[in-house]
């Protein structure tokens, strides 16, 4: 290593410590939270389907409603497994589900 080599390195592990400590001085969140909007395209609701191999899911349906201009709020239920029963539908594609949403009455 030469001499110019070694001068950079030490020039750098001077300067590191100074950047990183101007950085922590930056107001947190990083951005205006005055000027965050929710963003429209998460709101409704949301279904997260588990397969069979995931024993501990969250599966369920969530609805996401904007609770202000910047918040959202979020319900949900989680969905069990339960008895084997005889049905026409596929569950483990989305389209199953849409199907029983459509042709069934579904009671909570």
């Amino acid at each position: 290593m030469n001499r110019r080599s070694i001068y950079g390195l030490v020039l750098m592990l001077g300067i590191i410590p100074i950047i990183i400590g101007t950085l922590a001085c930056m107001p947190v969140p990083i951005g205006n939270p005055e000027r965050s909007k929710v963003d429209p395209d998460f709101t409704g609701v949301w279904a997260i389907l588990a397969s069979e191999e995931e024993s501990d899911s969250d599966a369920g349906a969530y609805v996401f409603e904007p609770f202000d201009k910047r918040t959202w709020l979020i319900a949900g239920v989680g969905l069990e497994a339960g008895p084997e029963v005889e049905n026409d539908y596929d569950f483990s594609t989305y389209q199953g589900y849409e199907d029983l949403a459509a042709n069934e009455e579904v009671h909570a």
